[in-house]
């Protein structure tokens, strides 16, 4: 193995941690983006001033930008992590007078990144599902004051850790096709001619 190689795997296990950070922001969005909506159906300009007054608009939509750039932020991360580690590998000169060492391991490189699936949707699984647990203990017990799952303050909580739950589970029963959508770019060959 070459030391590209080594840091082509280790920026891969980032960004695949950086897909399961971003799961628990779109929640978030959502939310922000729920209550903005609601907000401004419920109560358009010229109804009740003293309501108006009680709602930080400002404070929201710096919120919904923090959210947005969050997203962004670790889309980037995701895209250039998985697609794109070389780029990241020349630009941070990871393997500048390195080039003619080679690291001796007898473990091929997918099956590197399936260990590191596992482990990643295990440990996503260690800490979701309690959480999981005790938000809808929380929602059972306070189910009676709101009219609709959407109302309660607990529901982003539980379709974040729901949705982290479903991506650990997923990352431990399909990793070999995680590691083959990752690694589809280098099993392609390009076509030569011989002209």
């Amino acid at each position: 193995m070459t030391p590209k190689t080594f840091w082509i795997i280790v920026i891969k296990i980032i960004g695949i941690y950086a897909i399961l950070q971003l799961v628990s922001i779109v929640p978030q969005v959502l939310n922000s983006f729920f209550w903005l909506f609601t907000t401004s159906v419920n109560n358009p300009p010229g109804g009740d001033p003293n309501y108006a007054n009680q709602i930080n608009y400002t404070g929201l939509l710096i919120e919904l930008a923090y959210c947005i750039a969050q997203i962004f932020f670790y889309f980037l991360i995701v895209r250039y992590c998985i697609f794109k580690p070389s780029v990241i590998i020349n630009k941070l000169k990871l393997v500048d007078g390195l080039e003619d060492e080679r690291l001796e391991f007898n473990i091929h490189r997918s099956t590197i990144l399936k260990i590191a699936v596992i482990i990643t949707g295990a440990l996503t699984l260690i800490t979701s599902v309690p959480f999981l647990i005790e938000t809808l203990f929380g929602y059972f017990q306070t189910a009676e004051n709101y009219r609709r799952f959407i109302d309660d303050p607990e529901a982003k909580y539980i379709a974040m850790h729901f949705l982290k739950t479903v991506a650990g589970l997923f990352m431990l029963t399909c990793s070999r096709m995680i590691v083959n959508y990752i690694e589809l770019k280098q099993r392609r060959k390009p076509i030569v001619n011989k002209e």
